[in-house]
């Protein structure tokens, strides 16, 4: 069951690729005839249900188009191409919602007043709001802190109505302006920075600011002063060594969150939208803490993604930080054991995707500090609940209480294309 699932799943994003070459439309091949190998699991589970009850056949038109996708990427090109997601939920928007708004009577003529009206009203609203903001002081307002705080409800209003595209911001470029001192008057180290693989962007103000011991307390990390001395001391850091660390409490910015972006995988001059990193400890206004997961790799310099996760690992980032002595921004880290998916028809290789579970030393979990910029995409896991339930377990305590997950390939497509290692 399990099994034609996955695959059936491999071939909606293998063919959702905007580019092919022979090996990629094997690939896509062998996902559906995999998931026609399996398919008869579904039926013997009682998995096709109809109105009258089980279905014993898979008479299903969009079933058999399916066979079709390869022959028509071959002599029409990728099938991205011709999506008709834009018009599709144009047509959700600017017909069916405005129908539904009427009583069932001129359509034609309610839909245009009902797209006028909406229009008017939304003009409106937007003089209302800027006329608001106008009164509001003319601080300087820092864009980096836009992202710790919650959207404006009167905003959301102007956003009911219309909201226009736009364009991704390129951290690549702006980190590219600052390393070369194009822009005056910047404060160092710089909060946005670029690897070969990834940018990142900090807030300009740090969400905490206290000492290791008292950050040690809020996040649950006992050996975190013992890890940072162990990151100092090691032979590759004697440039940024810090020998009095371990004696001595110092005070450290933390941020709770990190902006990242990627090149897209089969394009690298364009670049994915930026999305958050989290490693925020529990408070009063959010009851369990969130710490994200990531892959890194052991050194500066990566060849992600040309060979999957092969050379790099799987981690939770419990903290993200700078040490006043220091240049770079550093994160402390809990790793997970990977494994590849098991060749054995067991559930973990019907899945098709790595098991992870994690590093422990004497039943306790222990963590690593690592550059920040050794982050190479963000991660999502899925905590394998086993036979039995955890009673204990809660959408705020799935992670801390589950010792074994999956990795979610299919979180979404640039992830799923990196770990197949298509190349």
């Amino acid at each position: 069951f399990l099994v034609a699932i996955s695959a059936l799943l491999d071939f909606r994003y293998l063919a959702q690729m905007p580019c092919f070459d022979n090996n990629a439309l094997t690939r896509v091949e062998a996902a559906l005839q995999r998931f026609h190998n399996h398919k008869s699991a579904i039926i013997t589970a009682g998995g096709r249900q109809g109105s009258n009850g089980p279905l014993k056949h898979w008479e299903i038109p969009k079933l058999e188009l399916l066979q079709h996708v390869v022959p028509s990427i071959c002599a029409s090109g990728a099938v991205m191409q011709w999506t008709a997601d834009v018009t599709e939920h144009a047509h959700v928007t600017e017909i069916k919602q405005p129908a539904h708004s009427g009583n069932n009577q001129d359509y034609y003529i309610q839909i245009a007043q009902h797209l006028d009206r909406s229009e008017k009203c939304f003009r409106f609203d937007i003089v209302v709001h800027l006329a608001s903001t106008e009164h509001k002081g003319s601080d300087k307002y820092d864009e980096d802190q836009a992202d710790e705080h919650e959207p404006d409800s009167e905003a959301l209003r102007v956003k009911h109505y219309y909201s226009p595209t736009r364009k991704a911001a390129n951290y690549f470029e702006m980190a590219k302006a600052l390393a070369s001192d194009t822009v005056p008057n910047t404060v160092l180290p710089h909060k946005t920075f670029a690897s070969s693989t990834i940018a990142f962007r900090l807030a300009l103000k740090p969400s905490l600011r206290v000492l290791i011991d008292e950050a040690a307390e809020i996040f649950g990390l006992p050996d975190l002063r013992l890890a940072i001395a162990d990151y100092f001391n090691s032979p590759d850091r004697s440039v940024e060594r810090c020998g009095e660390i371990s004696n001595h409490p110092e005070q450290m910015q933390i941020w709770f969150k990190v902006r990242v972006q990627q090149p897209t995988y089969h394009d690298p001059r364009s670049f994915e939208p930026p999305q958050s990193l989290v490693a925020s400890p529990p408070s009063t206004r959010f009851l369990g803490a969130r710490y994200d997961c990531a892959i890194v790799s052991p050194s500066d310099e990566s060849d992600w993604p040309s060979n999957g996760l092969r050379g790099h690992a799987v981690v939770q980032i419990r903290l993200i930080f700078h040490l006043l002595h220091s240049q770079t921004f550093l994160a402390y880290i809990q790793r997970f054991n990977a494994t590849s998916p098991p060749s054995s028809n067991t559930t973990d290789s019907a899945a098709g995707m790595h098991i992870l579970r994690r590093v422990v030393r004497n039943g306790i979990q222990v963590g690593d500090i690592i550059p920040l910029h050794h982050i190479r995409f963000p991660a999502h896991l899925i905590p394998c609940f086993g036979k039995e339930v955890n009673l204990c377990l809660t959408r705020h305590t799935c992670y801390d209480l589950s010792n074994e997950f999956w990795l979610n390939k299919y979180w979404n497509k640039e992830l799923f294309f990196c770990i197949i290692t298509l190349a």
